[in-house]
């Protein structure tokens, strides 16, 4: 009974041993010293895809590439000499051809005289970690090569990481920071600004552009732009910040000389507007006193008319310029004045009508009753806008109507607002479809065919539509070639609840020139 209790535990232990090794994660691998596989696990399995049956037998070059083969025997001289090899990395070809990055332990077998019989192996696949070092490796490639500042740091501000531009942008070298706390760059007076982006990144949030002052190490104040995100673990806990911290100096500095160009441009523009202006209303006022004289021969007369209207052309142009100067700048103010719509639009179809019955068109008025009354807002900016779209519709008819309907509007405006719908319509030659999108573009008409037979600045309506928007409106346009288009400007305007009297389109016209349509008082001012 002693001689088998030996045996038993013989027994007990190689089956021990054997779950062990059907059990493990790494290939473990039996072989002659010849290079024959003997024995072959599940993991030997998983990793070279060749089965148990597929791989006793057959020679390990079976796994080994080409250009590996002298490594085996190498391996197989050191285990002949008695000697382990240990973590020795390289690559095997799995059954499908592809290639896999492992680290084979080899060791000697013995037999009980103590003989060496063979090898075991034990190979781990460390494809994985081999890809994550290269990504690592890349990473932090990018980051060393980057023109920004990355910084890690903990969730206490304190510096964990530091890149070559960090040390550019900022003065101090990765030994000089890291470990330190990232207040170290910050001016006592933005304090505050960290406690609030640690706070964002606590909750998993991130920082996105925002723009604050560094100080170097020197003293002086770096503008930055600075992007934070939060560092996460394996286990998506929070554990960390990195900072991507964008030197904005050029910029900073490009955008002040903008400023101050353009500052100059407007004291240019302001002069230019007194020195252009003045010679200009001269000689508008004289051709006018010209014309009034009596005795003018009609040749004269024919002159002084071409002399106004070319004078009163120039003038819109500087007038133009200007405005498209101011809003470029920023500088375009809109006033809020209590101010009566139908009179001023009264005073708007009388200007446009000259135009156009000198073009022997038909100029149409609708407008609803329920607008007799105040509101608040910039009636010189609104005149503007409906005279450039009236004059437009005016220029480019050359025969039927051109209509001005004004109308509540059906949308959303404030309680103390009325939204207004103000609809320029014309019969005229149309635009184009293509070109619909960019005719608010500023220098832009709808083909040089146009500049060259109507003239323009090609600046009235990139005006306009910069005006409505201003006060709050928008300006759109619907158009068919060779049929017209229609403008529309909608505006919200403050009610003040004050009512006017009947308006000019209704009370202050003979009759005989008004008719009812749908509500509305039709006013034909060609007559």
């Amino acid at each position: 009974m002693s001689d088998r209790l030996p045996h038993q535990m013989q027994l007990e232990a190689d089956a021990y041993l054997a779950a062990i090794i059907a059990s493990s994660d790494d290939a473990i691998i039996g072989k002659d010293l010849n290079g024959n596989i003997t024995a072959w696990n599940p993991a030997a399995e998983i990793i070279f895809g060749y089965t148990e049956a597929e791989a006793i037998g057959k020679h390990i070059s079976i796994l080994i590439p080409a250009d590996k083969l002298p490594e085996e025997d190498y391996l197989l001289g050191e285990v002949r000499q008695g000697n382990r090899v240990a973590h020795f990395e390289t690559l095997r070809r799995r059954k499908d051809g592809r290639l896999i990055a492992i680290s084979v332990t080899v060791s000697p077998i013995k037999n009980k005289d103590g003989v060496i019989i063979g090898a075991s192996k034990v190979a781990r696949d460390i494809t994985k970690i081999k890809e994550a070092e290269r990504t690592g490796a890349y990473l932090s490639a990018i980051i060393e090569s980057s023109d920004d500042a990355i910084i890690g740091k903990d969730l206490q501000g304190f510096v964990t990481s530091w890149n070559k531009s960090a040390e550019r942008i900022f003065g101090y070298t990765a030994a000089e920071m890291i470990g330190k706390h990232i207040t170290l760059l910050i001016p006592t007076e933005r304090l505050s600004e960290e406690d609030k982006i640690l706070v964002t990144l606590r909750t998993g949030d991130r920082v996105d552009h925002f723009e604050t002052v560094r100080r170097h190490k020197d003293g002086h104040l770096v503008p930055v732009s600075l992007t934070v995100s939060p560092i996460r673990d394996t286990a998506g806990n929070i554990v960390g910040a990195s900072k991507v911290s964008r030197d904005i100096s050029d910029r900073i500095r490009a955008e002040e000389a903008l400023r101050e160009s353009s500052r100059k441009k407007d004291d240019f523009m302001a002069n230019m507007s007194h020195e252009l202006r003045t010679p200009m209303n001269a000689v508008i006022g004289l051709s006018h006193l010209l014309h009034q004289m009596d005795g003018m021969p009609p040749k004269a007369l024919k002159f002084i008319d071409t002399l106004k209207t070319s004078a009163d052309h120039l003038m819109n142009l500087i007038n133009d310029l200007l405005d498209f100067s101011k809003i470029e700048n920023e500088s375009f103010e809109i006033e809020s004045i209590e101010f009566n719509l139908a009179e001023q639009v009264e005073k708007l179809v009388s200007v446009a009508n000259v135009k156009a019955q000198e073009k022997g068109l038909n100029l149409y008025v609708k407008y609803s009753p329920s607008l007799d009354r105040h509101f608040m807002g910039d009636p010189l900016r609104i005149h503007q806008v409906l005279m450039n779209l009236l004059s437009n519709a005016i220029k480019f008819t050359s025969a039927g109507t051109v209509e001005l309907d004004i109308s509540p509007a059906q949308g959303t405006a404030l309680p103390n607002e009325t939204l207004i719908t103000f609809k320029v319509r014309d019969s005229g030659i149309g635009i184009a479809p293509e070109k619909i999108d960019t005719i608010f573009d500023k220098f832009t008409q709808a083909d040089a065919s146009i500049t060259r037979k109507y003239g323009g600045s090609g600046l009235g309506l990139a005006i306009a539509r910069a005006c409505a928007k201003k006060m709050g409106g928008a300006l759109s346009v619907e158009s068919q070639p060779g049929v017209g288009s229609t403008f529309t400007l909608t505006l919200p305007l403050e009610n003040t609840g004050n009512t006017a009297s009947a308006g000019p389109f209704h009370a202050h016209q003979p009759p005989a020139r008004l008719g009812a349509i749908n509500n509305y008082l039709i006013v034909h001012t060609n007559i």
